[in-house]
């Protein structure tokens, strides 16, 4: 599996999000007051630095994502205030695509309702603010484009984890649960227990008859005295009266 460091999507998020600062600081002029635009970079430059942070978890914490998305609501009120709507404001709207980015940084890092939020409260500004027929020109259709780019990503990204974690899982109880190897038995009567597993029922009943009949001719030979005269049975014959004869 091909992976991207983190490093390098952490910079490139950074950079792009410092050229939405740039476009802000060099259209300065164009607002009638520059406060609340200063504001306005002020709060975006520190949401995306806390949420570019190096050490984070990949999972956003929520005060941070309620953070963005007050910041995605705050931005457009504060810029659009010293702007008029109904003219050309070239990179004085730089908050359109800011507010993007920092809701796809948001999706990306699993808060994708939260991000949702965000975006959709820039919709709403925009519509309220210059008209509905501003939402293609001033770019906010694209924003919406990047924040659903990064949901599906995200949720992509997540599938291919818990897969990832179940073939895992899956591989180690397959190499930890191998059975132990069965000892083999080489007398008679496991070579008639494995030939009777195999075989109707009748001949558990047949094999028990026959054990039964077994044991009993045993005893029985067991409890009888051998012939004297026999080889096989001198050694026990040697202790009997036979012996004096």
């Amino acid at each position: 599996m091909i992976t991207v460091p983190r490093g390098l999507v952490l910079f490139l998020a950074g950079l792009f999000s410092a050229y939405h600062v740039v476009l802000g600081i060099y259209s300065i002029d164009l607002p009638r007051t520059p406060g609340p635009t200063i504001i306005a970079l002020a709060l975006y430059a520190l949401a995306t630095v806390l949420s570019l942070w190096p050490s984070s978890p990949m999972r956003m914490g929520l005060a941070l994502a309620f953070f963005n998305v007050a910041v995605c609501v705050v931005i457009p009120l504060l810029v659009g205030s010293q702007l008029d709507g109904s003219a050309r404001n070239g990179y004085a709207t730089w908050y359109v695509a800011a507010v993007g980015t920092l809701m796809t940084i948001t999706a990306t890092r699993r808060r994708t309702a939260l991000a949702w939020v965000g975006v959709g409260a820039l919709v709403v500004h925009t519509i309220i603010w210059a008209g509905p027929a501003q939402l293609l020109d001033m770019g906010v259709i694209g924003s919406v484009v990047w924040v659903t780019v990064a949901v599906l990503l995200a949720r992509a990204l997540a599938k291919a984890g818990r897969d990832a974690r179940q073939y895992a899982l899956a591989e180690r109880r397959r190499r930890s649960g191998r059975p132990p190897r069965k000892r083999t038995c080489s007398n008679a009567r496991c070579a008639s227990r494995r030939r009777c597993a195999s075989r109707p029922p009748c001949c558990a009943a047949s094999s028990t008859s026959a054990a039964s009949s077994t044991r009993r001719t045993a005893r029985s030979a067991a409890t009888s005295k051998p012939p004297c005269g026999t080889r096989s049975a001198a050694a026990s014959c040697s202790t009997t009266p036979c012996a004096s004869r």
